[in-house]
């Protein structure tokens, strides 16, 4: 199998023979977590025709390629809001890891700071997709009728396959490793980073609350063993072994959501086989009959997490719906 990497104008030529050569690769290159995404091509490739020579092309840019024709896929990665790039129209197909239909939920109450939020950033997402969407319609307009898009899962970034161990051999009741507070001065857009600096966003506020209520619930509970790493930013903290051999140790995994409503923290849970308690999920076809337990308000965990962690047959039951799912689906 051969595929490209199309990163900061550069192009990148890998080529593995088995699905082995992948890992062993990406123990050298994980720093964007591309094995997922080579797995994924390494058994897209075997699906297609023998007399279809495509050209896999996992980038992150939105605005061009280093090559189209019909004989290109880009798979495209990082992009939260669900674009269609703007060369969809010139290439074969584009899969994405974030599908390309934009999706959010409201909370219980209606009326409350969260689902604020919320609101605000769903209407700023829409109005910077509008360019991506018109654009993607036009092109497409007297173009043969087919599906050009596709949506696939977010899969794992910062893991990788340690050896499995059973649910009751593991130590560890309660884990979350992450960042907490996404700083504003990221964004370049001044409009984006006043609000973001101003009102905060529905990440921060998420996760805010789950590092005020895991203290809480530990004290309550000191005989339930709670290990939480905070971070300052993406992809820091522990080294992708030890962040693996944990998650293998951890019974019940929380997921919080990231700046969009998927985390890669669930697939690497679910990969794990833990029990993951998380935000709710978009509608994409991965995520239908999801094994997780969810949640709406993350200072409601407590009531969420001690009755499953007093039902043993419940939490074996989604022990093996969740190896299931990812042998099956992810």
């Amino acid at each position: 199998m051969t595929c490209y990497v199309h990163s900061k104008n550069i192009l990148t030529r890998y080529d593995f023979k088995t699905e082995a050569a992948i890992f062993d690769c990406c123990q050298e290159r994980d720093h964007v977590g591309l094995e997922y995404l080579f797995r994924l091509i390494f058994h897209l490739k075997g699906l297609l025709p023998n007399d279809f020579e495509a050209k896999f092309i996992i980038t992150g840019n939105l605005k061009e390629l280093p090559e189209y024709g019909q004989h290109v896929i880009a798979v495209l990665m990082w992009d939260e809001w669900c674009r269609p790039p703007l060369y969809a129209h010139k290439i074969g197909y584009v899969f994405s890891t974030y599908g390309f239909h934009f999706d959010n939920y409201f909370s219980k109450p209606a009326f409350s700071v969260y689902n604020a939020i919320k609101a605000f950033k769903t209407t700023w997402i829409q109005y910077n997709r509008l360019r991506f969407l018109l654009n993607f319609s036009l092109k497409t307009l007297f173009l043969p009728k087919r599906k050009r898009l596709f949506a696939i899962p977010l899969g794992y970034y910062k893991h990788e396959k340690v050896a499995y161990k059973d649910l009751n051999e593991r130590t560890i009741a309660v884990h979350f490793a992450g960042s907490i507070y996404a700083s504003s001065e990221k964004y370049k857009n001044p409009i984006a980073k006043f609000f973001k600096a101003l009102i905060t966003s529905p990440r921060n506020f998420a996760r805010g609350k789950l590092v005020e209520t895991l203290p809480q619930v530990a004290h309550r509970h000191p005989s339930v063993k709670i290990t939480h790493h905070c971070f300052k930013g993406f992809g820091e903290g522990l080294s992708r072994h030890d962040y693996s051999l944990e998650l293998m140790n951890t019974k019940i995994c929380l997921a919080p959501r990231g700046s969009s409503l998927e985390t890669y923290r669930l697939f690497e849970a679910m990969r794990s086989g833990c029990i993951v308690i998380a935000d709710r999920q978009p509608r994409k076809w991965c995520y239908e009959n999801l094994p997780v337990v969810f949640i709406d308000d993350w200072t409601d965990l407590e009531n969420t997490l001690m009755p499953l962690l007093n039902d043993p047959i419940r939490m074996r039951e989604l022990h093996e719906k969740t190896l299931n799912w990812w042998s099956e689906i992810a």
